[in-house]
């Protein structure tokens, strides 16, 4: 990687290893010839070779003309971009001294992802991840220097890619008007972009801690998310699936408000890796609305399970229809844009 991290949190063990190199050059070179040799050799360890600060090359795989050239890509890219960019500190020393530098909105990655795992400030609870689910900034910045896996699947609920130049990747805001993020199936009424939504059947459900599963397995489980709000053009939601047997499945459908079926994906042993958590198998659904209210109904047979938290929620989109997205955004004025 070439971000900020490469050049300070050297800092340290360089100036160590700088001194103990004089040391050592200072009790050789009072000594004979090849110790004085050995001496000039440890001083010349000490000499960088190329300053790295705004001519990036520290990559050692990558040519110093490309890493250049990679450079002034990704400050092109700032440049063009209107509103502010949320990015970890420890990549963004890359547009230290542009015009573009005061655009960025700062976060140390490193310490907010030790932080978290101590647990002595979560990351969903912090302004930096509440600045990402209201897609306040116009671009998330990854310079894959510190940045968790953790924070990476919380962006990508509410933002996706767009440009890239080495290895920085800037994310765009979601284009849905409303992403209700579901924590849990409950129902609790959650709303975002002037809609709202809650889970108005269920059958079978049992929560095992980050998951549900069909309290019987023989009968399986039914779950469904009304959503109300504005006449809207289109919908989606973002689900992880975690299927294990050759009995399970699950089906999502998406239904209009009249019992049309707006689209259908259904999902089986082998779709998806058995191993790890379900929150690995992430994936979404989209459809055509095309009217006011919709519900998404998921069903599960045999021991298919439907993972869901808190800073992994199940989010549903809506899309607001041409002549509604005015009434979708003063409903989310009124409301202050709460999010969940």
């Amino acid at each position: 990687m070439w971000g900020g991290a490469d050049t300070n949190h050297l800092l340290l063990p360089a100036t160590i290893c700088a001194l103990g190199a004089a040391r050592l050059a200072g009790y050789l070179s009072g000594r004979g010839p090849v110790a004085r040799g050995l001496a000039a050799l440890a001083l010349a360890g000490c000499v960088p070779s190329l300053i790295t600060l705004h001519a990036p090359s520290a990559l050692p795989l990558v040519p110093r003309q490309q890493a250049v050239a990679e450079a002034a890509a990704a400050r092109t890219i700032v440049s063009h971009i209107q509103g502010p960019l949320l990015a970890d500190a420890e990549g963004a020393f890359l547009f230290a001294g542009t015009p573009d530098y005061g655009k960025l909105w700062l976060y140390d990655a490193f310490e907010t992802d030790m932080y978290d795992r101590l647990g002595l400030a979560p990351m969903a609870d912090s302004p930096m991840a509440a600045a990402v689910r209201g897609r306040l900034a116009a671009r998330f910045v990854d310079s894959r220097a510190f940045v968790s896996r953790k924070l990476l699947r919380l962006v990508g609920l509410y933002y996706e890619p767009a440009e890239s130049a080495g290895v920085y990747t800037f994310y765009r805001p979601r284009s849905e008007t409303g992403l209700i993020a579901m924590p849990a199936a409950d129902r609790v009424e959650r709303t975002d972009g002037g809609y709202t939504a809650a889970v108005t059947e269920a059958r079978g459900v049992r929560q095992w801690g980050s998951y549900i599963q069909a309290e019987d397995p023989a009968l399986g489980l039914e779950l469904v998310y009304a959503v109300a709000g504005p006449a809207a053009a289109a919908g989606s939601v973002s689900y992880c699936p975690r299927l294990t047997g050759p009995d399970q499945t699950l089906t999502v459908t998406a239904v209009a408000a009249d019992g049309r079926e707006l689209g259908r994906a259904v999902h089986r042993q082998g779709d998806f890796p058995e191993r790890g958590e379900g929150f690995d198998n992430r994936t979404r659904l989209t459809f055509p609305v095309g009217g006011q209210g919709f519900a998404v109904r998921f069903t599960a047979t045999g021991g298919a399970q439907l993972w869901l938290d808190a800073d992994n929620p199940l989010v549903i989109g809506a899309t607001a229809a041409a002549g509604a997205a005015g009434k979708a955004g003063d409903a989310a004025g009124r409301m202050g844009g709460e999010q969940p």
